[in-house]
């Protein structure tokens, strides 16, 4: 269940030799150059450049690439996906990396403002400081060196690196909200001839539903989209009737896993993996999700529905500005609780998660993750609805001082009126594990 937030298609790096050792331990600052012996072979997208060779050396800003002709070229941290700059280091270094390996790839992921790039930039520090406790002042100077430079901006970094205005329900003028539709209802005719499905369209106030289901369905799963809206406004203290959209939310749903997937390789041009549905989130503002029905049990698609409209939500409300992992997955499980009610998923939920971390002890890497992994989502929903059961004002607080530009810890602690550790703390007796590891 991603949010992709996105100008460009991001194109994940490919790993494509056998493990290799290296020369040197590789331990030496970001500047030095450090050379390998028998490199892998990688492959990454350098803007609109797609380069495939073996990484011979890097030094501070950049590495070397050896293509299959003997040319060398260079090609620049920051010019690539915070994914990418992670891949390269983990596929070079692998178990051999140091703590000083870790800082160095810190540092370079803190020059990039993808979504991606905080998470696995604290990642990082994290492992290094576990490495070597003495370099956690380090750390916190990098981490206080991006939050500097991003402060600095008049405007904040989506997917990729594009730049991302401020959204506010003013943003628009009333002609640049009905050209914005028009935009939307011309992609999604062109996508249905693409892909030659014949989609039919619903709108409300505020969204544009296509969708190749029976209307008496169609209007079922549309209706409650209006619902999870006035919802989230009502939470948020939003005014009844404020547009946070940039024209109106498109959404596709299709009948068809097939449909879904040629859908969003086609026309989005992403790979959906086995997902049920994404939210599409563009640094122009526009919002495309698309799903399908991915079960007969009509509480399972409308959780999936109101999951990624919620991510939609997250990403236009106040700023586009990215949303750490654990803090949106949870939201979006909370909303899509609250208007869906299901007790045997919410119970099932619940157990898994209570389950899984009195197996663990521990949170796992939950809080600094890029994207939280497949067991994490029964923990986020229980930690947002432990939040909002125990301070519903303080958690709008803390949701606004993140969307503005607050580092989340500071914001738990400035916002919302607890530290991180007593929220670990607290949080883990409820949930049976008294001990419970970060």
């Amino acid at each position: 269940m991603d949010c992709i937030q996105r100008h460009s298609v991001a194109v994940v790096i490919m790993l494509l030799s056998a493990w290799v050792t290296i020369a040197s331990p590789a331990t030496a600052a970001a500047a030095e150059r450090v050379e390998f012996k028998d490199p892998p072979v990688v492959v990454v997208q350098q803007g609109k450049q797609r380069l495939r060779g073996q990484v011979i050396a890097w030094e501070g800003d950049a590495f070397e690439l050896l293509q299959e002709d003997g040319e060398v070229v260079e090609v620049r941290w920051a010019e690539l996906a915070s994914r990418q700059v992670a891949s390269v280091h983990a596929r070079i270094l692998g178990r051999d990396s140091t703590a000083e390996d870790q800082l160095t790839l810190a540092r370079r992921l803190s020059l990039i403002d993808d979504r991606h790039a905080e998470g696995l930039m604290r990642q990082a520090i994290r492992r290094a400081v576990r490495m070597e406790a003495s370099l956690a002042e380090q750390g916190k100077q990098i981490i206080a060196g991006r939050i500097t430079r991003l402060e600095g901006d008049d405007s904040d970094a989506g997917d990729g690196g594009d730049t991302v205005a401020a959204a506010a329900q003013s943003e628009f003028t009333e002609e640049e909200h009905a050209a914005t539709i028009e935009e939307l209802l011309a992609f999604a005719e062109a996508g249905a001839k693409k892909i030659e499905v014949d989609l039919q369209l619903y709108k409300s106030e505020y969204f544009l539903f296509c969708t190749d289901l029976p209307s008496d369905e169609a209007e079922q799963w549309h209706g409650l989209l209006d619902r999870m809206y006035a919802m989230l406004l009502k939470e948020f203290d939003l005014p009844a009737g404020t547009n946070i959209w940039r024209g109106k939310a498109i959404v596709f749903m299709f009948e068809s896993g097939d449909d879904y997937q040629n859908f969003q390789r086609t026309v989005h041009q992403v790979d959906p993996g086995s997902s049920a549905g994404m939210c599409h989130s563009f640094s122009s503002g526009k919002v495309h999700i698309a799903l399908y029905k991915h079960s007969d049990d009509r509480h399972t698609v409308a959780h999936t529905l109101v999951h990624e409209a919620t991510h939609g939500f997250v990403f236009r409300y106040r700023k586009q500005r990215p949303v750490v992992s654990w803090i949106n997955e949870g939201l979006a499980e909370w909303a899509a609780y609250a208007i869906v009610p299901n007790l045997e998923r919410l119970q099932r939920s619940q157990r898994q998660a209570e389950n899984e971390l009195q197996s663990r002890g521990s949170l796992e890497e939950y809080f600094e993750a890029s994207h939280i992994e497949a067991w994490q989502y029964g923990v986020a929903y229980t930690m947002t609805e432990f939040l909002i059961r125990h301070n519903s004002a303080g958690y709008v607080k803390f949701f606004q001082a993140i969307k503005d530009g607050k580092p989340w810890r500071e914001a738990l602690e400035e916002d919302y009126g607890t530290t991180f550790e007593r929220l670990v703390a607290v949080y883990g007796r409820e949930m049976g594990v008294p001990d419970l590891k970060p």
